[in-house]
């Protein structure tokens, strides 16, 4: 039974996913598409985010994605992890900004719970990743098989270039602050 909920939970997910990131290029839902003028109604956080040219563009190839890997049943659970700040998004716009409607709200809720049920029916997948205390090490194996020598070292230079631009941001962060007090 929790394997048949899981699956329809996920195609259902998928679909939803999937139709509201297509509708965005070709309207097929009675939702705003990129060709469609400003409404009145629209949200100003919403209308923000259109008006950037490329966050809502970003929002809606991650539905696309994350639509399209769910009803594959491919790297579901990290199309799950990816799909979850997006939902909890769309969730919010739905219940705080267009709290009134009620189709809103149940789409809203509705994304929220399919994706956080899929989340938890996948969290064996999260274990090895839910540690306290982690150790880290150049990967020995999968991706990178016959290429060891060449991706540690790639690794390690991308480490030192990470670490630069860490302490230089840092600097950076505290000179404001010591310039704001």
């Amino acid at each position: 039974m929790f394997v048949w909920l899981t699956h329809a939970a996920r195609l259902l997910f998928g679909f939803d996913f999937l139709l509201n990131g297509i509708n965005w290029w070709w309207k097929l839902l009675p939702y705003p598409s990129v060709w469609d003028p400003p409404l009145r109604q629209t949200p100003p956080f919403v209308q923000a985010m259109i008006d950037t040219g490329f966050m809502f563009d970003g929002i809606k190839v991650v539905e696309v994605v994350v639509g399209l890997l769910l009803l594959a049943n491919r790297w579901v659970p990290l199309a799950l992890v990816v799909a979850f700040p997006v939902t909890v998004a769309i969730w919010s716009v739905d219940f705080f900004l267009i709290s009134m409607n009620v189709r809103a709200q149940v789409m809203g809720w509705s994304a929220l719970a399919l994706n956080t049920f899929l989340l938890f029916a996948y969290l064996n997948c999260y274990a090895p990743m839910l540690v306290s205390q982690a150790t880290p090490s150049i990967p020995h194996n999968g991706l990178v098989q016959d290429r060891t020598i060449r991706s540690k070292g790639l690794l390690l230079a991308l480490g030192f270039v990470a670490i630069a631009l860490g302490l230089a941001v840092n600097a950076w962060l505290i000179v404001m602050v010591i310039q704001q007090s």
